[in-house]
């Protein structure tokens, strides 16, 4: 009778494939998704070094992060013109401790899954103390695609913590994202730009923080711009792109700071959360589809944000229209001889008034003071009774 070797079940086994073949293979499946070839090349690794040149990850070519260590890039700043991928490490672009001349651009493509439940997936991220130096655009920006997932913790786009400073060059941002930011975290917390215990800085006039493109942020909290703890977002932040946050298109309830915010143009899709410390809410065009709260809180209009309707754009806010009659100039909040209900904010009105007047807007479970439009006197800085208009536009 012929016997057979025993079979074990190990040997039964599809052979292993190794982490190396594994990057390759997902390196070639990232290059089919993008449409053209990706050659794969090592990370880009900067440790200890003083004097580091500018640090380029080219078109065509795929790697798995860029990471700056305790150095500082001299000129030239760090780039990625091609795609960095991987569900191996948790940041895509990650400066530590380093200054870096030239700022850190996203060209190309980001795609980062956090492997673990213990990491959270970042694309952009300048922390512990860094000190990122825009040469002759943004200190950060992004005008390519970054794509961070995180299946059981959290995502952030670009996150400058930890004490960092970012500088705009050449009159520009201190972030600048032109590009798109998608972040996504089912259990956690996903946030497209986080500026948190940090110090953003534009270059002259321009703004801290600028958006053109498009950030969306999903997850248990979705947050499309948050600050927290900040020391300082110097020249504000603007948009005139598309912000969407599944909680809030912007979050500043935690900021250390006043925080100034204009919306030009676009739509932000999401709650609008100011902090209690006399933020500024400037609205010049574009949609915001979401409540405006102040998180100086109480039932009646009594917070210490300033927000500021005007021009052409529409906003729609679960809110009712009020005007304050106030005791003495300038206007302090909380201050008024009278509050009258004018009616509900979603349809358009114009008002008469005196050049002390306010307009209020209850503002759901929140206060906060509603400034719509612009107070034209009719001279020398007085307005006569029905000279005057304040112009709803909503």
């Amino acid at each position: 009778m012929l016997t057979l070797p025993a079979i074990s079940e190990r040997s039964l086994r599809a052979p292993r494939v190794g982490r190396a073949a594994a990057l390759l293979a997902s390196t070639c499946v990232t290059a089919l998704l993008l449409g053209g070839p990706a050659k794969a090349a090592p990370p880009i690794i900067v440790s200890g070094n003083p004097n580091a040149p500018a640090q380029i990850n080219p078109a065509g070519s795929a790697i798995t992060k860029i990471s700056i260590s305790r150095s500082t890039v001299t000129t030239g700043g760090v780039t990625n013109n091609g795609t960095i991928s991987n569900n191996i490490s948790t940041t895509a672009i990650a400066i530590i401790r380093s200054t870096i001349n030239g700022g850190v651009a996203n060209i190309g493509t980001i795609m980062v899954t956090s492997p673990s439940s213990l990491a959270n997936s970042v694309g952009i991220n300048p922390f512990a103390k860094s000190k990122i130096i825009g040469g002759s655009a943004a200190g950060v920006s992004n005008s390519g695609m970054i794509i961070v997932t995180s299946p059981m913790t959290n995502s952030f786009g670009i996150d400058v913590s930890s004490t960092s400073v970012v500088i705009g060059g050449n009159n520009s941002a201190g972030i600048s994202n032109s590009g798109t930011i998608t972040a996504s975290a089912p259990q956690g917390k996903a946030v497209g730009i986080l500026a948190s215990k940090s110090t953003i800085t534009g270059s002259n006039t321009a703004a801290a923080i600028i958006n053109s493109g498009t950030i969306t942020a999903t997850g248990k909290t979705g947050i499309g711009i948050q600050v927290i703890g900040t020391n300082a977002i110097t020249g504000g932040i603007t948009n005139a792109g598309t912000i969407t946050g599944s909680t809030a298109a912007l979050d500043f309830t935690q900021s250390a700071v006043a925080v100034t915010f204009n919306q030009q143009a676009g739509a932000l899709n999401g709650a609008v959360k100011l902090s209690g410390n006399g933020d500024t809410f400037n609205f010049t065009g574009g949609t915001l589809n979401g409540v405006l709260n102040d998180n100086a809180g109480g039932a009646a209009p009594t917070g210490t944000a300033t927000v500021k309707v005007m021009g052409g754009g529409t906003a729609t806010m679960a809110s009712r229209l009020w005007r304050c009659r106030a005791l003495g100039a300038p206007h302090l909040p909380g201050r008024c001889a009278s509050l009258q209900r004018l009616g509900r904010a979603d349809r358009p009105r114009r008002l008469r008034g005196r050049s002390r007047d306010r307009v209020f807007a209850h503002l759901g479970a929140f206060g906060g003071r509603l400034v719509f439009g612009a107070i034209r006197p009719a001279r020398h800085g007085q307005c006569r009774e029905g000279q005057c208009e304040l112009a709803v536009l909503i």
